[in-house]
């Protein structure tokens, strides 16, 4: 009996000896494989903005009250445009601040415009601006304040800071010096990009010392907040175009024309029920002799001891506030101006509109549409006034986050019978976009805020693994591409490569998918393949190139012969120790893909309420068909009707011949078995990826990214005799 035993194991070694010398000679592949698995086909729904909007606008003045201001703006027009901006703010949800500063800051905080009288004593503020006794410009003290003061307001309210000054920053005392400055106003800025504060920046350039680059980077290159002026004349209408912009309202040139001495008479329309305010803005290089103002049924409106009009007269520029005017039609205002004056007309609506934003979804498939509307709400009430609505146009727009890529823009078209704006957005690459919605009517636009929009198709799948590449030095070797990776939906996938040795080797892709490896110098070296198919996810494998000598054989022969031995030595100490099962199998199912009576592959799963201990089975080992009848064992005693029970049965009639050739065997280690697969007929499937060893060992002792290996899936498929359907046993492996 000993005898037979020394004969069966010096058959044993002799294969390995014979198998390890043709393992050198010629190589084994092995795969390296990584992927990402499919995106999944969600869909979600986003809604912006809300019916009636509660959003307080805050806003902080910030004045330059330097010294040099006495020569930059000697007639104080900048004071007189900070001004007319105060006026023209809307009389409901606003806040205002004046930040007066030079080497101090002052400022009497934030006030409700809301009070008419705070507006005036805003306006008071600015007209107390001494030049004379400013002192340096520190606007990053400024700057500062204007942040605390915004900081103290909630989070949900719009907030915005208009700077003006006359020069570059610029600080020489004992404690703080122009580099301190400098720092503070990196810092405010900072913050107000990160809180989503906007800042306009104003510099008057009367004697070329504004640094242009400094107030770039204050309004974020954002050029069209930024205003550099020689002309002081000029700040009125550049206030002005702030507040359209703040209020996302359009400027309206009524009239520009040169003052005779006599009334001259501008008609302007007012023609929907939309209108909050309606603010008619009189510039003028000397304060206008009088106003007169008519509406459409000429019925002279006064505007002193009127509710209904707020009248503000200055020195550059005179403001009529209308406060919900009625009726729609057209109106006149009559000016009187100085002769040879210069008379700038204009009307800017404030309208108590909101628009809500809806997108059908917010991850489409590549090439799929998808909707977005937009709809405008007075107070709580959607806007169902037919002469507005059929005035709304709006577009869609789109920019690929990584590419920089703009869609072309995608015009919303009228929906009638809903009283909304609608596009279908359709996305030609794949990616991660910012989208927003643009919708003007008539003397008004809105702009939604910036919503993400994902763009997914499935990406590339590996069908086969390119396994271990071996080449001799001198020699190169080519592989199609397209036998190892496939596309889903057919499109064309593009490869490329990256080399960690580019010393040893080189690799290549073509347009037709063909790799080319060349070996130049002994060694080892990794490649990795990727396939794109325009997906936002890449797929790849990691191939190991071995690039071996010739000259080098006989020496890797003898190390091969020595290794065998070493492994000869180990098989002896391993047989000595006995190898022990350990672990539980979860979860076990029957698969059986087989044809229904309509000749249909149908797929059914038969689940085992139990578990099964390894040790159970065997101490040492055991094979697999010994597990298959013990789980028809317990699937025999289930509730389940005769007719199931008989399929099973079949199921495990058909697996079993192919089962006794597949072996557990057990391990010294902890938790670790191998599966042995003699058969021909039979695959392996680990954690749901094939596997065509031979030989597997399975352990719960690994660990991942630092994390233990608690389970593991395994799966055994055996092909039935006609090719026509299989059974597979499913288990989960675990402590």
């Amino acid at each position: 009996m000993r005898k037979r035993n020394r004969r069966s194991l010096f058959m044993v070694l002799t294969m390995i000896i014979m198998l390890m010398t043709f393992m050198v000679a010629c190589g084994v592949s092995e795969e390296d494989v990584s992927n990402v698995a499919p995106v999944s086909r969600e869909d979600s729904s986003l809604v912006l903005g809300r019916a009636e909007e509660a959003r307080t606008r805050n806003v902080v003045l910030v004045m330059d009250e330097s010294s040099s201001m006495e020569t930059s703006d000697k007639h104080r027009i900048a004071i007189e445009g900070a001004k007319l901006y105060i006026d023209m703010e809307k009389l409901s949800g606003v806040n205002g601040a004046l930040v007066r500063y030079s080497n101090s800051t002052d400022t009497q905080g934030m006030k409700s415009l809301e009070d008419m009288d705070e507006r005036i004593n805003i306006k008071r503020e600015m007209d107390a601006i001494d030049y004379e006794n400013g002192g340096q410009t520190d606007t990053g003290l400024g700057l500062l304040k204007a942040v605390e003061l915004l900081d103290e307001a909630a989070d949900s309210d719009d907030k915005i800071i208009i700077l003006f000054t006359d020069g570059q920053t610029y600080v020489s005392t004992d404690t703080r010096m122009t580099e301190d400055s400098q720092a503070d106003m990196v810092t405010a800025v900072q913050h107000a990009k990160e809180k989503g504060y906007i800042i306009y920046a104003i510099g008057l350039n009367a004697d070329g010392s504004v640094n242009k680059e400094e107030l770039k980077t204050l309004v974020d290159n954002h050029l069209e907040r930024l205003k550099i002026t020689t002309d002081v004349n000029e700040l009125p209408e550049f206030f002005n175009s702030i507040f359209a912009e703040v209020n996302s309202a359009d400027q309206i040139e009524l009239d520009d024309y040169e003052a005779d001495g006599d009334f001259h008479d501008v008609p302007f329309t007012i023609d929907n029920e939309i209108v909050m305010e309606a603010n008619i803005v009189i510039l003028s290089q000397r304060k206008v002799s009088e106003i007169q103002l008519t509406d459409p049924e000429g019925n002279e409106i006064s505007l002193e001891g009127n509710d209904k009009v707020i009248f503000t007269p200055s020195e550059t520029y005179s403001l009529v506030k209308l406060i919900y005017p009625q009726p729609s039609g057209e109106w006149h205002v009559r000016v009187k101006g100085v002769q040879g004056d210069r008379i700038e007309i204009g009307l800017i609506y404030n309208y108590n509109v909101n628009m809500i934003v809806e997108a059908e979804r917010t991850r489409v498939i590549k090439g799929e549409e998808s909707a977005v509307t937009a709809s405008l709400y007075v107070g709580d009430s959607k806007l169902e006034e037919d002469a507005v609505l059929q005035e709304l146009k709006g577009y869609v727009t789109a920019v690929n986050v990584e590419t920089g890529k703009k869609m072309p823009e995608v015009n919303m078209m009228l929906d009638a019978e809903n009283n909304l704006l609608r596009a279908n957005c359709v996305y030609d690459e794949c990616g991660i976009y910012n989208v927003s919605v643009h919708v003007e009517g008539p003397g008004f636009y809105r702009d939604s805020d910036i919503f993400s929009v994902t763009v997914y198709k499935d990406p590339v799948q590996i069908v086969q693994e390119i396994g271990k590449i071996k080449l001799w030095t001198g020699k190169m070797s080519t592989w199609d591409l397209n036998e190892y990776f496939v596309d889903v939906d057919g499109d064309e996938i593009e490869y490329s490569v990256d080399i960690n040795n580019s010393s040893l080797i080189t690799a290549d892709t073509d347009d037709n998918g063909i790799l080319t490896v060349a070996a130049h110098k002994k060694g080892t070296a990794n490649i990795i393949v990727y396939a794109d198919n325009g997906s936002n996810v890449k797929t790849w494998q990691t191939v190991e190139v071995i690039c071996r000598d010739r000259r080098g054989l006989i020496l890797l022969l003898v190390i091969a012969w020595v290794a065998v031995v070493g492994i000869i030595l180990l098989i002896l100490l391993t047989a000595r120790s006995k190898r022990q099962l350990m672990g539980t199998f979860y979860d076990i199912s029957i698969e059986n893909n087989d044809k229904d009576a309509d000749g249909n592959m149908l797929l059914v799963s038969y689940p085992i309420n139990n578990y099964i201990k390894l040790s159970a089975m065997g101490k040492h080992s055991f094979n697999l068909d010994k597990l298959l009848k013990l789980i028809e064992r317990f699937y025999a005693s289930s509730q389940y009707d005769q007719e199931k029970k008989s399929v099973f049965h079949k199921c495990i009639y058909d697996a079993c011949p192919e089962a006794k050739r597949i072996k557990i065997v057990g391990s010294k280690k902890e938790y670790t078995f191998m599966i042995q697969m003699n058969g021909s007929k039979a695959k392996l499937i680990h954690n749901n990826r094939p596997d065509s060893a031979r030989e597997k060992e399975i352990s719960l002792n690994q660990s991942i990214s630092g994390s233990l290996i608690n389970n593991g899936k395994i799966s055994i498929r055996f092909e039935r005799n006609d090719a026509d359907g299989y059974v597979q046993l499913n288990m989960t492996y675990k402590k």
